[in-house]
């Protein structure tokens, strides 16, 4: 994962539109990697709503919860 500072306009993008797209931000093999955690992950799948977002596309929307120690 790269190590980024966001620039002034990214942050405003951001508070504006509550996303930013970074291109390039993760390398292929990191996509892979969170592609296969995500599709395979009990937890994820038994936790995912499912529906219509904003735009009228089908979205599906996992929550996972994390305990950290």
């Amino acid at each position: 994962m790269n190590n980024i500072k966001l620039s002034p306009s990214q942050k405003a993008q951001y508070d504006q539109d509550g996303s930013l797209i970074i291109r390039n931000f993760l390398d292929p093999e990191e996509v892979a990697l969170l592609y296969e955690l995500a599709t395979n992950d009990s937890a994820l799948l038994n936790n995912a709503w499912a529906g219509n977002d904003t735009f009228g596309w089908w979205a599906k929307v996992r929550f996972a919860t994390f305990i950290l120690s």
